[in-house]
């Protein structure tokens, strides 16, 4: 039951989530069209898109690296995401199933309206949201599309793809700036061979740096 639980067809998802993202502004828009100022609105949105990103981190990080000492928790663990480290072309384990976004969506937006008021509530959780959905797009492109993800997005696409080698750094994959502040980052860089080498002047290599001292 937990196995079937733990996948999800990435593109059901990302249409899910757009839609409900979609209809959320429609609400927004038609109730409370004009009473929010400009900057006001993009502050909000600011704040829901960084209280993603701590989120993101902290999940990824700890719940979904966390170190089972059990046979149950190891179970667990494979399932959320020890099977997408072994198989990460498998498009089936690439995105958190409906069955666990939608209620932990649900509940940050009424956390968000609880603290904040149904205006400013909605508008975080626009941010939040909306943050979230491009994390999974993101992590979708990476590993469906890796051709595109590496022309579009080299860089996002060079860390994520180092985290997989290196599970101990890297969590972040909407930003690396939390990394940066709590010293998991590990930088990967792509710099152009030389030209007339024998892999041809377009080739690029990977050079990995050192990670900071106190890295974990």
């Amino acid at each position: 039951m937990l196995a079937r639980a733990a996948r999800s067809n990435w593109m059901i998802v990302i249409a899910s989530w757009s839609v409900a993202l979609l209809s959320i502004t429609v609400y927004l828009a038609a109730k409370h069209f004009g009473s929010l100022m400009i900057a006001e609105f993009i502050l909000l949105l600011l704040g829901g898109i960084c209280a993603w990103q701590i989120f993101e981190y902290i999940v990824h990080r700890y719940i979904f690296h966390f170190h089972a000492s059990t046979d149950f928790g190891k179970v667990v663990y494979q399932q959320i995401h020890g099977l997408h480290h072994e198989d990460p072309d498998n498009n089936m384990t690439l995105v958190m199933p409906l069955l666990v976004s939608c209620p932990l969506g649900t509940a940050f937006m009424m956390l968000f309206v609880s603290f904040f008021g149904e205006r400013d509530g909605i508008v975080l959780f626009l941010g939040f949201g909306s943050t979230y959905l491009y994390y999974e797009a993101l992590h979708c492109l990476i590993h469906v599309q890796p051709r595109l993800a590496k022309k579009w997005l080299p860089r996002a696409y060079r860390i994520h793809l180092d985290h997989h080698r290196r599970p101990t750094h890297n969590f972040g994959v909407t930003t690396s700036a939390i990394d940066h502040v709590a010293g998991t980052f590990h930088a990967v860089i792509s710099r152009a061979t030389r030209a007339g080498g024998s892999h041809g002047p377009s080739a690029t290599v990977q050079v990995a740096q050192s990670p900071p001292s106190g890295s974990t």
